[in-house]
């Protein structure tokens, strides 16, 4: 290993911790993801409808107006 050889023993440590600390902070961000696309998906549909009412009270107006 390049730190025996070098004599760079500031860079001895165990891996294990290392290890734990990234599969629970990619648990983490998963569930934050997957609740972010929730959020977006919840504003989509929102908004679609919206757009629809909105096509549907304009062309009520058209044909009450013409």
């Amino acid at each position: 290993m390049a730190y025996q050889s070098l004599e760079w023993t500031f860079l001895r440590f165990r891996f294990e911790p290392l290890t734990v600390i990234g599969i629970a902070v990619s648990f983490l961000i998963g569930f934050k993801n997957n609740q972010s696309y929730d959020r977006f998906w919840e504003g989509r549909k929102i908004w679609g409808a919206i757009v629809n009412y909105s096509r549907t009270w304009a062309n009520q107006v058209l044909h009450l107006v013409l």
